[in-house]
């Protein structure tokens, strides 16, 4: 909006939905430009026109002029619109909003989008969600939005179905399996997915259509973990030898993120091998730790090899549905801390009792 030239118009068009919560968010987020709405107030400067099944927000840098407004309001007459000022827009928090608002200002997430939560679309509090389960379930559950719903129930579902498999599979003699086995390998499995699609997520801001971005990240996330993995094998044994690559990836995968708003002042050909190259450290570094547990137990207890394949897997399913949950709710920076997190309880078990647990399996 600040880049337009003057007199120039922003058409933001969405489809109609009850609660109108998209033109609520539309509307929140002009508000914070001061460019279109100074002090908070957006009169004269935003409208809102309203179709069937389509509103479209139209926003400008300057007040529209009377001639324009005798020409949109002429134009809804002929084409059966209607215009309405954007100060006016009906939201949540309106006293003159019909029955039920309390409910809807409770559960409705209005908050404006961001490069850090560009989710438009969702305005569902994860509290709404308890209602299915409640005495207003039947007017809840025609609201609920549809997509988010379902991200939720395969994150339960993933999770319920992980946790009986890994426990039906569980290899036989393994009752001495120490905690830290598991925890190790579950922290690779969903560490790996939140790493990998907080990237993904956040190179849509400079490469677009998002599967573009998508393939660019996979693809070097594939091809520099395979060589980081093979690079493992190389590497003589020795903790100490591995220990700094697990706080090295957080502080990687955060540089690569911040890096990325920094690309969209280049060539659209030059931000796609920007997000390429971005990736290929922190997904070189990602592929040591699983091998590198791999050829501890391999030499000492070999039956618990395919079951740490296993978690790893099981886990890395349950990570990018959590993922998932987590970006549209809270936005890439928990994806963030949660695969810190998840690297750096890794590596401490690396170095302590997983390490230590291996080493007395070897001799």
């Amino acid at each position: 909006v600040r880049s337009l030239a003057e007199g120039g118009v922003v058409a933001i068009t969405g489809w109609n939905q009850y609660p109108p919560t998209g033109r609520w968010k539309v509307l929140s987020l002009l508000r914070q430009i001061d460019a279109v709405c100074p002090d908070g107030s957006c009169r004269g400067r935003v409208y809102l026109v309203t179709g069937w099944s389509t509103h479209t927000v139209l926003a400008g840098k300057r007040p529209f002029s009377s001639k324009e407004l005798q020409r949109l309001t002429a134009f809804c007459r002929r084409t059966g619109f209607t215009l309405e000022e954007g100060d006016l827009f009906t939201r949540p928090d309106d006293p003159g909003m019909a029955d039920g608002t309390a409910r809807w200002r409770r559960h409705l997430d209005l908050r404006p989008p961001t490069d850090a939560r560009p989710y438009p679309w969702h305005s569902l509090s994860t509290s709404y969600l308890l209602d299915l389960a409640g005495d207003t379930r039947e007017a809840a559950f025609p609201r609920v939005e549809w997509g988010f719903f379902f991200l939720v129930m395969v994150l339960v579902l993933s999770s319920l179905l992980a946790a009986f498999a890994l426990a039906a599979s569980r290899p036989s003699g393994s009752a001495g399996v120490r905690p830290s086995f598991v925890v190790y390998f579950s922290c690779l499995g969903v560490g790996y997915m939140v790493m990998e699609i907080l990237l993904i997520k956040r190179s849509g801001l400079a490469v677009a259509p998002q599967p573009v971005a998508a393939g660019l990240v996979l693809s070097s996330f594939l091809l520099a973990s395979g060589l980081g993995s093979l690079a493992a094998g190389r590497v003589s044994a020795g903790r100490s030898r591995l220990v700094w690559l697990f706080p090295a990836i957080p502080i990687l995968v955060g540089l690569a993120y911040l890096s990325v708003p920094s690309l969209l002042a280049f060539p659209l050909p030059v931000r796609g091998l920007s997000v390429f190259l971005l990736a290929v450290p922190a997904g070189f570094a990602m592929g040591f730790p699983f091998p590198a547990a791999l050829m501890y137990f391999s030499r000492g207890r070999a039956s618990l090899v395919p079951w740490a394949w296993a978690l790893t897997g099981y886990t890395s399913v349950v990570g990018s549905s959590l993922a998932g949950v987590l970006a549209v709710t809270s936005g890439f920076g928990s994806l963030l801390v949660l695969g810190s997190v998840c690297y750096l309880l890794a590596g401490a078990l690396f170095v302590g009792g997983l390490g230590r647990a291996a080493d007395r399996a070897q001799a």
